[in-house]
């Protein structure tokens, strides 16, 4: 017993660790390693969701981002219509969204 106590603090500290270092896809990992050996953990549901949202959070934000950045370059190179198309595509993913409409 005292083994695999320690066996799933262990885990839960690796994905404590993982989560801090915004690795939030091996904090999931972690999460769902430690379901397999003990899914009575307190908490783990909530865990696993929360860490989806801010897994998600992450990946829209790396994807306005790149957005960005291409729409800079095509600014920066006067390809006004390939920025106009990434604008387009843009609003479309992410509405309202300030930056953007600045662009």
């Amino acid at each position: 017993m005292q083994d695999k106590r320690d066996l799933v603090n262990s885990i839960v500290a690796r994905a404590h660790l993982h989560e801090e270092q915004g690795a939030y896809s091996d904090a999931l990992n972690d999460w769902e390693i430690l379901r397999t050996i003990y899914n009575q953990y307190p908490g783990l549901t909530f865990e696993v969701e929360r860490l989806q949202k801010r897994r998600d959070q992450q990946a829209r934000i790396e994807s306005k981002t790149r957005l960005v950045e291409q729409i800079d370059i095509c600014l920066h190179s006067s390809d006004y219509a390939r920025a106009l198309d990434l604008l387009q595509s843009a609003a479309a993913e992410f509405p309202s969204d300030p930056e953007l409409m600045e662009l």
